[in-house]
């Protein structure tokens, strides 16, 4: 024995003056503890009860030397170098095998090696050697009850034949497919082979090609408001789709056809061909002056009507799922007119924009992790007749960030343009989403600046739907030459939304207030308190 074990054994024996039956019983038991404890390999006893002698021959367990991985690839490596750390100079037992292939097979599951398995296990003068074998994939089998284009899957598969299984693609792979808006259907299933390989087999439904969507929103703005959204996917087998979009109310109409295609056989490349038809009712602000100073209030009356319709072409390509950068064309008439006044003729639109936008929000209404990104730069594209030339760019970020029940979502907001900028497309700022305590488009300029900080929680309990409470503080504002820009002149706004999760879209119930500040006298002015209301998705 070595010492420690040694001074264990010394004690069996040291507490026993005679041998007798009861006594070689406790002995064997306290040796078999010793075996379990890995200090012992093997014992061979041998007790003479005449002569009252107990003979006990003890062989220790080997050390380990060193444990080798035949496979070659770089997860592999680590694994063996982990395993040497950890059990280099333990004992050779069957406990200490058991641990040191657990491990390993643990490390390959955390890696996404799912369906890897131990091969071969050697052991020669107290070194280990093992294989693994990977399940490396031997055939893709795909099984779909609409005869689905074989494309329309291979395409967002994130493994091939030939690689070892691994989970994490697996799942990216069927989140790929769901995301696709194709299938309504989709399992992946290895299955493995007497071989050591493993077959893949993804079945698959598809979502019904036609669709019709029909919608509402109610909102303290544009009142009622319906649309209706007609559907045809997967257009000739390529998983493109076109649809068709009628929607407005008494304040505004938007008629729209779009045949896009977010991925172009199996590539990346996305494309989309857009024309639509906007009108829309727009507010004039007008300042009420009266002798207090600490007070602001803007008369809003509805005068102005904004007309367009046009053509939009776009080509680009994903980032990962959750991005596109692409350029856009458009061609577009428009114009802005007085409700009183005889329409003007329409002026001409024609612009080419590069612009790059990032989204991994995990929901679009109530997120409570991931970004948005928005990047984009538009500019004139010909010099046509009749047409308006302008340049503009704008830069949105937006992050959200969750502890406990709250979510703490914060954002960024920069564009300018030159002066030549048509009204129609100037930036706005006001509402409910946009600048708690302002109406709709209460400021619009060529340059704007603006943030906003919202802290919300979902109650505990729910008024029939999942609740939230929200506060929001914004600051910004919009101006119409670089000159003017002061940081001096930037607004606030402080609010309170309640919404709830409804089947129909976000219910939102909110109040808020604008104020700035004066230098001379300094002063804090406070604008109107102004309610907030809106059931359904903007439109």
């Amino acid at each position: 024995f070595e010492s420690n074990y040694q001074k264990k054994f010394d004690s069996i024996l040291n507490n026993s003056s005679n041998i007798n039956y009861h006594r070689i019983k406790e002995i064997f038991e306290e040796l078999f503890f010793l075996m379990l404890e890995n200090y012992i390999q093997k014992i061979e006893i041998d007790v003479d009860i005449n002569k009252a002698n107990i003979s006990i021959i003890a062989e220790n367990y080997q050390k380990i030397e060193k444990i080798l991985i035949s496979n070659k690839s770089n997860i592999f490596k680590s694994i063996e170098q982990d395993l040497n750390e950890n059990f280099s100079g333990t004992e050779l037992s069957n406990s200490n095998l058991r641990n040191i292939i657990e491990y390993a097979l643990k490390k390959l599951r955390s890696n996404g090696l799912s369906y890897a398995d131990l091969s071969e296990k050697i052991i020669e003068n107290n070194k280990i050697f093992l294989k693994f074998n990977e399940r490396r994939i031997r055939k893709i089998i795909q099984k779909s009850k609409d005869k689905t284009n074989k494309m329309l899957i291979s395409r967002d598969l994130e493994f091939s034949e030939g690689e070892p299984i691994n989970a994490d693609k697996i799942i990216r792979s069927w989140n790929n497919l769901i995301a696709s808006d194709l299938f309504k259907y989709v399992q992946i299933t290895p299955i493995n082979n007497d071989d050591g390989t493993a077959d893949v087999i993804i079945e698959s439904e598809e979502l019904g090609s036609q669709s019709i969507k029909i919608g509402a929103r109610v909102d303290n703005e544009r009142n009622l408001q319906a649309n209706i959204y007609l559907i045809e996917d997967n257009l000739f087998d390529s998983g493109a789709r076109f649809s068709t979009l009628l929607a407005g109310g008494e304040f505004n109409q938007l008629i729209g056809f779009k045949y896009e295609n977010t991925r172009i056989l199996s590539t990346d490349i996305t494309t989309y061909i857009e024309s639509t038809y906007k009108y829309r009712d727009a507010f004039e602000y007008n300042r009420i002056i009266d002798d207090r100073l600490d007070r602001f209030s803007n008369l809003r009356k509805r005068k102005l009507a904004e007309q367009s319709y046009g053509m939009k072409v776009g080509f680009g390509s994903q980032i990962e799922r959750s991005g596109r950068i692409g350029i856009d064309l458009r061609y577009e008439l428009q114009r802005n007119y007085y409700l009183d006044s005889v329409p003007p003729d329409f002026y001409k639109i024609n612009s080419i924009s590069i612009s790059a936008k990032w989204d991994n929000e995990d929901q679009s209404d109530f997120p409570t992790s991931g970004r948005t990104i928005l990047l984009n730069l538009e500019t004139n594209l010909l010099n046509l007749a009749e047409s308006v030339s302008f340049s503009k760019a704008e830069i949105a970020v937006k992050m959200n960030s969750s502890f406990g029940r709250y979510t703490l979502s914060r954002g960024l907001r920069f564009g300018t343009a030159d002066k030549t900028l048509p009204l129609m497309e100037f930036f706005s700022l006001g509402g409910e989403d946009n600048f708690v305590g302002l109406r709709e488009d209460e400021y619009r300029g060529r340059q704007i600046l603006t943030g906003f900080m919202e802290l919300r929680t979902k109650l505990n309990y729910n008024l029939l739907f999942d609740t939230y409470f929200s506060i929001r503080y914004n600051i910004g504002s919009t101006w119409e030459i670089p000159e003017n820009i002061r940081f001096s002149t930037l607004k606030h706004g402080l609010g309170l939304i309640l919404a709830f999760d409804t089947p129909f879209g976000p219910a939102k119930f909110g109040a808020g207030k604008a104020y700035y500040f004066l230098k001379e006298p300094f002063a804090v002015v406070w604008g109107d308190m102004h309610y907030y209301f809106s059931i359904g998705l903007k439109i």
